[in-house]
């Protein structure tokens, strides 16, 4: 009995203390007749109206509300329609708004919708769409903008507001395919990877996708697999999130759509789907071609992509001399390739119009290597007439290094006759074959 005196006592306490805080300064201001001030740091939708009175308050908060919705029209776009709501969409209420204000926080503006709108809004969707919006969820997120007053574009997806399995609104979104030569490997392959699904706001790895499959892979078909769909999501909004090239373009890719899969290297081909609905990549082998199919609720935007400012870069000619060579005759032991580098970039058409650029790739030129005529320690004019001074190397006798395979230049370095190390081609100088490298051949270094 004691217990329960003491506590209704707390509860009595508590409601003074309650009543005389929030009830006894507007009784005062009904006796006095002055107008509440609102206390520092007090303030709505982030701004201020800390020392402002009530009437002070509710005219600042009418100016930027009428102000923020001058500038704002609400876009709800699919892939054929972009409907314009007006701003009178949301109905502010500023009165309310401060009656809830809490002293000394930031308090959200009162706000709701006018659902008039809604018909007229899904009266031009299709009726798969219309029959499928969220509206409750969309107007949901549209308020917690307008609360805020928040500055971004109120520009949304429908399809963002729709179930992610509507069968009737999944289409094609994008496709690629390349010419190869089958193998078991590559049917088996496609076969088990038939269908792969990007899940909403997640990553794809295609080596975790391999390795969860009942066949062999090998390194070869899975850059296969990842070249053309990466040739595919270039066409979409996924982000490519890893991706690596070979140093030599395979002879089933273009240049700038090659994507290379090592998993002995950990070098993975990773998507990241940014949209909040699934979608579905399809693989499949017609005749000698690819194909890779991307199925999902379509693009507000059109996504293409492009491949620029493509170089050729010119391979340097390395010479070797040896006296086992005669002087009137050049040796080719490796003809040179030209190497090449290329931009891509993705661009959109819609309401953002995007460009960005996804990569630059960069095949190296294989250099051509040519023996001839030359003896160590001697000045060398082939009868030619294209000579060339002994490298600083040969000069002073250190040969050790100088018979590497030109073939790698991102690996292998040659001298030239400044002293000068060869590496990336755009930075060293280019040689020309009349005026070549000079190396010494193995075969006099043994005399």
């Amino acid at each position: 009995m004691e217990h329960a005196k003491g506590f209704g006592l707390l509860i009595g306490m508590t409601a003074f203390l309650l009543l005389f805080t929030y009830v006894g300064p507007m009784g005062w201001q009904l006796v006095s007749g002055e107008e509440k001030v609102y206390e520092p740091n007090t303030s709505v939708a982030g701004i201020s109206i800390g020392g402002l009175t009530e009437s002070e308050a509710s005219t600042k908060l009418s100016g930027h509300v009428s102000d923020w919705e001058r500038q704002r029209d609400i876009l709800l776009e699919s892939e054929t329609e972009k409907v314009r709501i007006s701003s009178d969409f949301f109905l502010f209420d500023v009165e309310a708004t401060l009656d809830e204000v809490v002293e000394g926080t930031d308090q959200d503006l009162v706000v709701r919708t006018d659902e008039s709108y809604q018909s007229e809004v899904e009266s031009q969707w299709k009726p798969a769409l219309r029959t499928n919006f969220e509206w409750e969820d969309w107007t949901a997120a549209v308020l917690e903008k307008a609360s805020d007053l928040e500055e971004e574009p109120l520009v949304y997806s429908v399809y963002n507001f729709v179930p992610s399995d509507v069968s009737p609104l999944l289409e094609t979104v994008a496709e690629y395919e390349i010419s190869v030569k089958e193998t078991s490997l590559l049917s088996e392959l496609v076969s088990s990877m038939d269908t792969l699904t990007l899940k909403s706001e997640q990553e794809f790895s295609l080596i975790e996708a391999a390795e969860e499959l009942p066949v062999s892979i090998n390194e070869e078909t899975l850059s296969i697999v990842a070249t053309t769909i990466f040739g595919a999501a270039l066409d979409t909004n996924f982000a490519i999130q890893q991706r690596h090239i070979s140093q030599k373009l395979p002879d089933y890719a273009v240049l700038g759509r090659e994507a290379s899969v090592k998993p002995s290297q950990n070098d993975d081909f990773v998507l990241y789907n940014p949209n909040s609905s699934d979608y579905i990549i399809s693989l499949s082998l017609e005749g000698s071609n690819l194909i890779v199919e991307v199925r999902g609720y379509p693009f507000v935007e059109q996504y293409f992509s492009s491949v620029e400012d493509v170089q050729a870069i010119e391979p340097r000619t390395i010479v070797r001399y040896s006296s086992f060579v005669n002087p009137s005759d050049v040796q080719v032991e490796q003809e040179g390739e030209t190497g090449q580098r290329a931009f891509v970039y993705r661009s959109s058409r819609g309401e953002s119009g995007i460009r960005e650029k996804i990569a630059e790739d960069y095949y190296p030129p294989v250099n051509r290597v040519e023996l001839r005529y030359g003896v160590e320690g001697e000045e060398n004019n082939d009868s030619s007439g294209s000579g060339g001074d002994v490298s600083a190397d040969d000069s002073t006798g250190n040969n050790n290094d100088r018979d590497q395979d030109a073939a790698s230049d991102d690996t292998n370095t040659d001298t030239d006759a400044d002293g000068e190390t060869e590496g990336n081609p755009d930075d060293a100088k280019e040689v020309d074959p009349s005026n070549p490298i000079w190396e010494q051949d193995e075969a006099d270094k043994e005399k």
